[in-house]
């Protein structure tokens, strides 16, 4: 039992395992885990927002994690990475939804998405992590705590950026409700199973016991 429960131990942790941080103002990198808008913006069918940033050395794209909030499996949305120039945004590689699974009803929470394919974040393009809206009811993306947080890591952030029109035409948001909690790692993050996660305080305890016996 005790060797069986290692491993899922290991996997539930494998997230934050050699990953380093390209951006982000988002602590958490578990999905599902609750959060607390201090903010926040609704997301509707016209509705586009983005975060832009550029990067001083090649970068490989990892896994990705919103703030989102009235997310349901209803709710039609387009997440990607894309270049900025002037207005618009140019799509370069789609964001594929990983965990949690979408539901009729969902709270505020951490979701993960991952690139659809592998991709490589170069200098001298400003890129835009981008949310669309579509379909269903509005949804949110946004601030976590009471107030903005300026994302870091080894990308430097350029700027939120948010568009009101069919087709998207972008402009600098200087409204801080328009403000997005996100993080974007260098490596993709395996999700551990629904199991793994109820039996991950199970093994915790199976190991400190055995270290308590030895």
């Amino acid at each position: 039992m005790f060797r069986f429960l290692c491993p899922i131990a290991a996997l539930a942790f494998a997230a934050n395992i050699n990953a380093a941080t390209v951006l982000g103002n988002l602590d958490s990198r578990t999905p599902g885990d609750p959060v607390l808008f201090g903010s926040s913006t609704s997301i509707t069918t016209l509705q586009s927002k983005a975060a832009a940033f550029t990067v001083d050395s090649t970068t490989s794209l990892g896994s990705v994690y919103l703030a989102l909030s009235n997310f349901d499996d209803q709710d039609v949305f387009d997440v990607f990475i894309g270049s900025l120039s002037g207005t618009v945004i140019t799509k370069l590689v789609d964001l594929v939804l990983m965990a949690p699974m979408r539901t009729n009803s969902n709270e505020s929470q951490v979701w993960q998405f991952d690139p659809a394919s592998m991709f490589t974040l170069s200098p001298g393009t400003t890129y835009a992590l981008t949310l669309t809206g579509g379909g269903g009811t509005a949804y949110t993306w946004g601030r976590v705590g009471g107030s903005p947080v300026t994302p870091t890591g080894s990308a430097t952030f350029t700027g939120y950026y948010f568009s009101d029109s069919l087709v998207p035409s972008f402009s600098p948001a200087t409204d801080p409700n328009n403000t997005n909690s996100f993080a974007i790692i260098d490596t993709i993050a395996p999700v551990p199973a629904p199991g793994a996660i109820v039996l991950l305080p199970l093994g915790l305890a199976l190991i400190a016991w055995r270290r308590v016996r030895g």
